[in-house]
């Protein structure tokens, strides 16, 4: 037995990037507002946390925005599947936590048609363009001449006084 799956409304869409977009920046400004340093205070180690908080954050939003217009208004509980048996049919047994949302639908659903979806690897996705702490310590050739105080435009007056000195 196949289903066709119902596009999912754009207005359902809407709503959920919304509500994603406002959790998204309040999260972001109060990790700014509360931050006891700037970015360029900051010491490799503590970017490096800061991007592993702010990456775990994203992906647990990501994370529910799918899930919100994958279940198209139906109750989703998020299972381990632990076996599976093939003889006279395909048996499924799965394990999720005693507190899960949603859990006592779950009991009220035996004996029910219920909708199975497997959901992806995480290996699906790379990540994207993360963004990487700075060094603790500039490489001094690193190109910039600023670094000593020297902008473009002296850069080359220096150099043509070396040449005729």
């Amino acid at each position: 037995m196949s289903e066709t799956h119902e596009e999912v409304p754009e207005s359902e869409i809407g709503e959920v990037a919304s509500n994603l977009k406002g959790d998204y920046c309040r999260a972001v400004c109060d990790w700014f507002r509360n931050a006891p340093k700037t970015w360029q205070e900051m010491s490799e180690d503590e970017q490096k946390e800061f991007i592993a908080r702010l990456s775990e954050h994203s992906e647990n939003l990501i994370n529910h925005a799918i899930r919100a217009i994958a279940r198209q208004g139906r109750t989703v509980i998020t299972a381990q599947l632990d076996q599976v048996t093939i003889k006279d049919g395909i048996k499924g047994v799965v394990s999720m936590s005693k507190s899960a949302e949603d859990r006592h639908a779950l009991f009220d659903a035996q004996g029910q048609c219920v909708l199975l979806v497997v959901a992806g690897s995480k290996d699906d996705f790379d990540g994207g363009d993360m963004p990487q702490p700075e060094p603790d310590q500039r490489d001094l050739l690193d190109g910039d001449d600023n670094a000593e105080g020297i902008d473009e435009h002296h850069a080359d007056d220096l150099e043509k006084e070396n040449e005729a000195a």
